[in-house]
């Protein structure tokens, strides 16, 4: 068996009715807490949290800046309000750009100069003076609130990069299925998609082991049999809670094995076309990105090609690897996300910016199939006009 290394010190209340369990929490790790959300559309959800909080004893402020694909002038402004009311524990509920934010403001609060000082690749990282960390997740997608990343888009760069460092885990994240099920059906539908992204890509990461096999195919078993229906029907809450179940799964995965090539491109996407969701830069690049690699982990393809049609079952190990490219097409379409870059604004010219820098982050060296620079382009090209 290959050797491996497994590493997950957030404490999970996954359930429904565990937000109530709030302010409990967030007095295990201080008295002082910055409420890390975006605007008002979640009003009275942000209303009750505060509520939760007060009446542990929690003195509580909040910013409500977040923006989708958060920026470092979002993170500057929410750790400039840390600062000055002396925060001593930031608690993002929301979304993936929400619990981020929150993790980016407990680095910037606490270190001299910006969050974006302190990405994966710089030598200045997070210390123990950043802030503890608690999240409270209402989609069922980016996993954020169990990994050790923090995603950022730079404006004046046109740039997205990330903090990784385990000092930025969420010390407890609560997960209520509950919370999910006013979700709209695209924001549904897109965070689903990237749940699966998680776990395919895990799967087939060069760091995959046992524990994240086990933890991705399951989490694809759900997103496969749940996700049609959470978009049919968001009160569905047995499905909500199979959701909010794989996206966990998928983001313990993530943060012990990674993603691959889709993940690096679909960042550049959001750097240079911040209009574009997280969601949808995954589900427009997926129907090349299957066809380019499969050939190259056909065991794995075939596998995830199998849970997603069990008719493959009675085929051959090739023929079930090609035919999991159309089950993935057909599950896109299912959900509504059968997209083209031409139709989320993307332009050719930013084609061009985006393949020249899809090679920025390493997440394409992980893929079973290492992409060079044209061979994206490629990938992107097609993907334009469906």
């Amino acid at each position: 068996m290959k050797p491996f290394d497994y590493f997950q010190p957030t404490e999970i209340h996954f359930g429904t009715g565990r937000l109530s369990e709030v302010g409990e929490v967030v007095t295990k790790y201080g008295k002082r807490c910055l409420l890390v959300t975006g605007p008002t559309e979640l009003a009275s959800l942000f209303d009750k949290v505060k509520r939760y909080l007060e009446k542990s004893g929690v003195n509580v402020e909040h910013f409500d800046g977040v923006v989708p694909n958060p920026t470092t002038d979002c993170v500057s402004a929410g750790a400039e309000i840390a600062r000055a009311f002396r925060a001593d524990v930031t608690l993002g509920v929301g979304g993936g750009s929400s619990i981020d934010t929150a993790k980016a403001i407990a680095v910037e609060a606490t270190h001299p100069g910006t969050a974006w000082d302190y990405l994966w690749f710089r030598d200045s990282q997070p210390t123990e003076q950043t802030l503890p960390i608690i999240a409270v997740t209402t989609t069922s997608g980016t996993g954020a609130e169990v990994t050790q990343v923090a995603v950022m888009t730079n404006t004046t760069e046109k740039t997205k990069s990330a903090i990784f460092n385990s000092r930025i885990y969420p010390k407890v994240s609560i997960i209520d299925p509950e919370l999910m099920v006013t979700l709209p059906p695209h924001v549904t539908a897109s965070t689903g998609f990237d749940v699966f992204c998680h776990a395919f890509e895990s799967y087939l990461h060069s760091n995959a082991s046992p524990y994240t096999d086990l933890l991705a195919l399951e989490a694809i078993r759900l997103v496969a049999r749940y996700l049609p229906v959470v978009v049919e029907d968001g009160s569905n809450l047995g499905a909500r809670e199979a959701m909010a179940w794989a996206s966990t799964l998928a983001g313990l995965c993530i943060a012990n094995a990674g993603v691959t090539l889709p993940h690096g491109i679909g960042m550049t996407i959001g750097g240079q076309c911040p209009q574009v969701m997280h969601g949808e830069a995954m589900a427009v690049t997926y129907p090349e990105f299957t066809r380019f690699t499969y050939p190259y982990a056909i065991g794995r393809f075939a596998a995830v090609g199998r849970i997603l049609n069990p008719y493959l079952e009675n085929e051959s190990e090739g023929i079930a690897a090609e035919r999991s490219c159309e089950e993935v097409d057909q599950l896109l379409k299912k959900i509504g996300m059968w997209l083209s870059l031409e139709g989320l604004g993307v332009s050719e010219d930013d084609i061009v910016t985006i393949a020249d820098n899809s090679q920025v982050l390493p997440d394409y060296k992980s893929n079973p199939r290492i992409a060079s620079r044209d061979e994206i382009y490629k990938i992107l090209t097609k993907s334009f006009r469906r």
